[in-house]
C-alpha cells in the first residue's frame, strides 16, 4: 500500500466509477488502458454508495445483518490490474446518507412516522450517533487493507434536501463540532483518508449542513465538489466570460489560503446538467482553473460512467503533462489561460 505521503507528493487526476462499473470487467479494462496510456493516474471508485450498499465481500457483521454486502467488485483482481498500470484506488465511502442502514430506525434519522427520507426518498442515519462512526470507519479499514491508497468519504453531513423541519436527531448538539468529531474519530483510527466536501462550504460555513473550512483543519486530503452547474446565478455573473475557469481557481485559492498544508483533489464537472456548452472545452476550463490556483490534482464525476468527452478533454491538455503542471509548488501568481 501506498502512504499518504506518496499520495500527497504527487498528483493525482482520475475518474469516478460507481460500483456497477467497477463490477464490468469489459469496461474496467478499457478504463484501465487510459491509466496505461498515462491520460489517468487513479480512480475513485464506490465502496459503499449512497444508499449503503457495500460492493466487496465485507466482513462486517452489521453490514451483513442489514443485507449492505453486495459483492460485486472483485477487488483483488481489481488491485492487481491497477498496480501494473501504476495506477493509485481511492474508495468512496458515502457515511451519513444510508438507505440500509436507516431502516433500521435505532441508527435513522426519525420523523414522526419513523425514519425520515429525504427528496428522492433515500434515508439518513443520525450523525450523532457515534456507533455510525465506527461502522463506516471500519469499513474504511477493511477496503484499506486490501490495497487502496486512500478513502474518501462523502456525505460527512446532515441532511440539505427533504422535509428538514420533520428530521428528529438523537440530539441537538452544535453540528459543525459534529461533524468534526467524526474526523477526529476517524483520524485516530486511520490516517489514509479524506473528505469529500460541498462546494459552497469553501465560500461560507454551511451551518445546517455542518460544513465549514475550519471543519477540515489538519486533514490529509479535501475533494470540494466544485461543479459550476451547481452554483448560483449569482456566481455566474462574476467574470463571465472566464465561466468556469474562475470557480476553480478561486475556490482552490479559498482553501489554500485557510488551509496550506492540505491536499486539494476537486472533483470535476464531467456531465451537462444545466450546461448548453458542456463539451471537451468546458472540462478543459475546469482542470485549468483548478491547475492555476494550485491544487494537487482532481476527479472528473460522471455518475453513469459516460468519459468519452472528458476523455477528449484530457487529450487535449495532454495527460501526463499535467503531472508537470499540477500541485503547490506550481502555483502561479494569476490566471494564465
Amino acid at each position: 500500500m501506498f502512504p499518504i505521503v506518496f499520495l500527497a507528493l504527487l498528483p493525482i487526476y482520475g475518474i469516478y466509477l460507481n460500483r456497477f462499473r467497477a463490477s464490468q470487467d469489459w469496461y474496467l479494462n478499457e478504463i484501465l488502458d487510459y491509466g496505461k496510456k498515462g491520460l489517468i493516474n487513479s480512480i475513485i471508485i464506490d465502496i459503499k454508495d449512497d444508499h449503503g450498499i457495500i460492493g466487496f465481500d465485507s466482513e462486517s457483521e452489521l453490514a451483513r445483518s442489514i443485507g449492505a454486502v453486495r459483492p460485486s467488485i472483485k477487488i483483488d483482481e481489481l488491485v492487481r490490474k491497477a498496480r501494473t498500470r501504476n495506477l493509485k484506488l481511492l474508495a468512496r465511502i458515502v457515511v451519513f446518507r444510508d438507505d440500509m442502514l436507516s431502516r433500521d430506525t435505532t441508527y435513522a434519522i426519525r420523523d414522526s412516522n419513523g425514519r425520515w427520507v429525504d427528496n428522492k426518498g433515500i434515508g439518513w442515519v443520525d450523525p450523532y450517533n457515534q456507533k455510525i462512526w465506527e461502522y463506516n470507519v471500519n469499513i474504511a479499514e477493511e477496503i484499506l487493507s486490501y490495497g487502496f491508497d486512500l478513502v474518501l468519504f462523502d456525505y460527512v453531513r446532515f441532511p440539505s434536501d427533504g422535509e428538514l423541519h420533520r428530521c428528529r436527531y438523537s440530539s441537538d448538539g452544535d453540528r459543525e463540532k459534529t461533524i468534526r468529531g467524526f474526523i477526529d474519530y476517524t483520524r485516530g483510527r486511520i490516517k489514509e483518508f479524506g473528505v469529500c466536501v460541498f462546494g459552497y462550504s469553501i465560500w461560507r460555513p454551511l451551518s445546517r449542513e455542518g460544513q465549514g473550512l475550519k471543519t477540515f483543519k489538519d486533514l490529509k486530503a479535501i475533494a470540494p465538489m466544485l461543479y459550476p452547474s451547481h452554483f448560483s446565478k449569482e456566481f455566474r455573473k462574476v467574470r463571465q466570460d472566464r465561466y468556469p475557469y474562475y470557480i476553480y481557481f478561486d475556490s482552490v485559492r479559498r482553501i489554500r489560503k485557510s488551509l496550506p498544508d492540505i491536499g486539494i483533489y476537486p472533483f470535476v464537472q464531467g456531465f451537462d446538467y444545466l450546461e448548453e456548452d458542456f463539451g471537451p472545452e468546458y472540462i478543459k476550463r475546469q482542470i485549468e482553473g483548478l491547475i492555476d490556483g494550485g491544487a494537487d490534482g482532481f476527479f472528473i464525476w460522471n455518475a453513469s460512467g459516460d468519459y468519452s468527452v472528458s476523455f477528449e478533454s484530457l487529450e487535449r491538455i495532454g495527460g501526463r503533462t499535467i503531472t508537470f503542471r499540477i500541485g503547490r509548488d506550481n502555483q502561479r501568481g494569476g490566471p494564465v489561460h
